[in-house]
């Protein structure tokens, strides 16, 4: 599988998009990610939702790789993932 485009990605209206790139010049400072559609070709009612999904996919990625190996960690490293992980379920939930 080949990488993802880094994080982090922000929902812009009907767009998620990243500012992270590795070159100057083109692409433009805002790399399109998902573009939603809505309206006149298909009707997603849902694009809002599916929208903070998407652009919290590199944090719940994050969140649930750093949530398999919590068990070995010390309580307070344990504490630090969990949050985490709600913070990234709160952004995948557009909160």
């Amino acid at each position: 599988m080949r990488a993802h485009t880094p994080g982090p990605w922000f929902l812009n209206g009907r767009t998620v998009a990243t500012n992270n790139r590795d070159t100057a010049g083109w692409p433009p400072p805002k790399t399109l990610i998902a573009s939603l559609a809505d309206g006149e070709y298909i009707d997603n009612t849902n694009a809002a939702a599916d929208g903070a999904l998407i652009a919290a996919s590199p944090d719940l990625l994050a969140a649930c790789e750093g949530l398999l190996d919590v068990m070995a960690l010390p309580y307070e490293l344990q504490v630090q993932r969990v949050e985490a992980a709600e913070r990234a379920v709160a952004k995948a939930r557009g909160k």
